[in-house]
């Protein structure tokens, strides 16, 4: 097993520790949580209050950042002398220009680097990616729809962090220069406009209409994509459920949700050494750019 350790101690790392601790290729050994109060269940963990301190320990063999957009920077910056492999949370980075950084740092030192990008690790995502590739002439019209009641966070906003699950989707698929004529309008605000929802519509190569609705101001927990073709054909992508259907038949499931494969795939590129995932780290630096276009994160 290897052993991993985990930066934060918020609401989100705890469903991270759940799936480590359920995960029988990792060995959860050590967290970063800067909270006097924190209360952890398993005795055994070495809990430090700052990142240096761990990383100088050597008690990980890796590590799981399950922390904000500027944690993400300065670990890669912590660890690009002495690489070690890292999961990073998206949003992936505060800004562009910092992606870009992040980026040469972890190419130019050969860091085994996987961000979380939830709907592109669903098993499901490369069943719907072949499905739109081969059909693509008769593509017609995508409508992503992403959000929940929450979260209301002041260090990220809602459009970043629900937004960055969407629009990594569409660029690994479609790619950033197809995309053009973009429209946003706010539907829903509030909180002096920091909690609000957020309809983006715009084309793909010129012709493929896109809406995309997001944001942290609706009623219940949704997250669908759907892709309709000339030929009358509807697929919809259950990111919840993590199926795909078409025509109202489910045609393919997961076996896994996309954070058990996230931890798998880390586990094999840690095995067979292999480098960075360079293709998911541009997509995740271009959803920055796009993002950053329209609200600061």
């Amino acid at each position: 097993m290897i052993k991993i350790g985990v930066i934060g101690c918020g609401k989100w790392s705890n469903t991270v520790i759940k799936e480590i601790n359920k995960n029988h290729s990792f060995k959860l050994k050590a967290i970063v949580c800067r909270s006097q109060n924190k209360i952890f269940e398993n005795k055994n963990i070495d809990i430090f209050k700052n990142v240096n301190d761990l990383i100088e320990s050597n008690t990980c063999n890796c590590l799981y950042v399950a922390a904000n957009p500027s944690v993400n920077f300065e670990i890669v910056n912590l660890i690009k002398e002495k690489p070690i492999p890292i999961i990073l949370e998206k949003p992936f980075s505060n800004n562009y220009n910092q992606a870009k950084e992040m980026q040469e740092m972890v190419l130019k030192n050969n860091i085994l680097l996987m961000i979380n990008l939830p709907n592109i690790y669903s098993e499901c995502f490369n069943e719907i990616k072949k499905i739109i590739n081969s059909n693509l002439e008769n593509l017609k019209e995508v409508k992503i729809v992403e959000g929940d009641f929450g979260p209301f966070r002041d260090n990220i906003n809602p459009i970043w962090d629900w937004g960055y699950h969407s629009f990594s989707t569409l660029i690994d698929i479609f790619g950033y220069e197809s995309i053009s004529d973009i429209k946003i309008k706010e539907i829903k605000k509030n909180r002096l406009g920091k909690d609000l929802v957020s309809k983006f519509n715009f084309k793909i190569n010129s012709k493929i209409k896109i809406k995309v609705v997001n944001g942290n101001l609706f009623k219940r927990k949704i997250r669908k994509m759907k892709i309709f073709f000339n030929k009358y054909d509807v697929y919809e992508f259950d990111m919840i459920n993590h199926i795909i259907i078409k025509n109202k038949n489910v045609i393919h499931s997961s076996k896994s949700s996309p954070l058990e494969a996230l931890l798998n795939i880390f586990y094999i590129n840690i095995n067979k050494k292999l480098n960075t995932e360079v293709s998911r780290i541009k997509t995740a630096c271009l959803t920055s750019k796009f993002l950053e276009n329209f609200y600061k994160c």
